[in-house]
């Protein structure tokens, strides 16, 4: 009976690792992968809408208002008692433009806001490319989670069956031996099943980004270890925040501030306020006028303002705020992303520490070098051999546990240093 269970346990992981690791008929590049990041949606509909905004007119136009004036004054029938008596007739053109000033400050708007929109490019490539990164990161550990954990497979099955014909044979055991199988059996269960589900999430994910219907298979040839990794945290530079996403749109939004408080300083001064030109004839003449006389008959009038600018001190206060507060929102978003940045490669060289305490700890394993010598090997006991064997691969998974948390927090970081804003760069292979 142990043995049937034994064999449809194995049948089982067998499957499992199968289905998980069988090759799919379409071999795609991670260069291709972080491509399509060109074509995510957010990004093209915000390029979409930075063009919208470059095609509006954000100034008004040079004249705010054209009037024509007509008047007539005066009797409507002549009247010659006194002499001819003609009305009074007015026939004039006011002429009234907007603020140069303001058209001016208006006009630079336009820019300020097309540049704020314009800087969310980088924020929506750099969620793009590092959201294709991540998926990459997972797919990547997790087949090779799959294919390190399937190696425990063949032990267990082993130490499982040893067990069962010592029990069978009326040997002592150890029920710790028993309960320490029966875990690592479930919890291999339970592995393989989490990183088949991650396999096959990160697969449609991709085969999204792709715009594919077909298996895909991701070649990972050259994929970065933590050694390079090591390698470029120590050269790169570390201290400049400005390429970050979130940097450069608050520094924008300070700018578009700035433009929305020059052109609320712009209002309410204007001085020229219209000009007019008319045309009167005289009201008494001896004979009816029946010519044109300009140099007679032609006015010119002028209008000038005295600005009060304290009419526009709401709007202007407002405008001051807002660009007091984006400024400072600029200086802590900067100060945040250093502080964010030295702690970032603070954590990966930990990690990477901890690495080399790993290896350093499986290069002196005393247990490899047991399994190493083969004279050693008839002083000791198969399920002593089966727990050592297990032991080594469990040691094993956890330096994979680290590559893993290094590659992580290593796009983590040049994510927030804001070098994740180039589908031309591929981060995750090696030269």
């Amino acid at each position: 009976k142990c043995i049937k269970t034994t064999m449809k346990y194995f049948i089982f992981i067998i499957i499992i690792f199968y289905l998980s690791t069988s090759v799919p008929a379409q071999g795609i590049h991670i260069e291709s992968i972080i491509h399509t990041a060109d074509a995510d949606s957010k990004l093209l509909v915000n390029q979409r809408t930075t063009e919208f905004i470059n095609q509006q007119n954000f100034s008004l136009p040079l004249i705010r208002e054209a009037e024509i004036r007509l008047g007539i004054n005066g009797n409507a029938t002549p009247n010659q008692l006194d002499g001819y008596l003609r009305n009074e007739d007015y026939y004039a053109i006011k002429i009234s433009p907007n603020s140069l000033r303001e058209r001016k400050y208006q006009r630079a708007l336009k820019p300020a806001q097309a540049d704020l929109y314009k800087s969310n490019d980088h924020m929506f490539m750099q969620e793009a490319i590092f959201e294709r990164y991540q998926s990459i990161v997972k797919l990547y550990y997790a087949e090779i989670f799959i294919k390190e954990k399937s190696k425990l497979q063949p032990f267990l099955v082993k130490k499982s069956a040893l067990l069962n014909e010592m029990l069978d044979q009326g040997l002592d055991i150890k029920f710790k031996d028993v309960v320490d199988v029966e875990y690592d059996k479930n919890d291999l269960l339970s592995s393989l099943f989490e990183y088949s589900n991650i396999v096959n999430e990160e697969h449609e994910r991709i085969k999204g980004f792709l715009n594919v219907s077909d298996s895909i298979f991701v070649d990972f040839d050259h994929f970065i270890s933590s050694d390079e990794i090591r390698t470029i945290i120590l050269t790169v530079d570390t201290s400049n925040v400005v390429l970050s996403p979130e940097v450069i749109y608050t520094k924008y939004k300070a700018q578009l501030s700035m433009a929305e408080l020059n052109y609320q300083k712009s209002r309410n001064k204007q001085i020229f306020s219209f000009f007019q030109a008319g045309y009167s004839p005289v009201v008494v003449s001896e004979e009816a006028k029946t010519k044109f006389n300009p140099s007679n008959d032609l006015t010119f009038r002028f209008g000038v303002n005295v600005p009060i600018g304290a009419n526009n001190n709401l709007r202007r206060s407002e405008a001051a705020i807002k660009l007091y507060e984006d400024k400072n929102d600029a200086i802590l978003t900067r100060e945040k992303y250093k502080a964010d940045i030295m702690l970032q490669r603070t954590k990966i060289l930990q990690l990477i520490d901890a690495k080399d305490q790993w290896q350093k700890m499986f290069d002196n394993n005393l247990i490899l070098k047991l399994l190493k010598n083969e004279s050693l090997k008839d002083q000791i006991t198969p399920l002593e051999i089966m727990d050592m064997e297990i032991s080594v691969i469990k040691l094993k998974l956890q330096g994979l546990k680290l590559d893993d948390k290094i590659a992580n927090e290593y796009i983590e970081l040049m994510s927030i240093i804001g070098a994740l804003n180039d589908t031309a760069m591929n981060y995750l292979t090696r030269d």
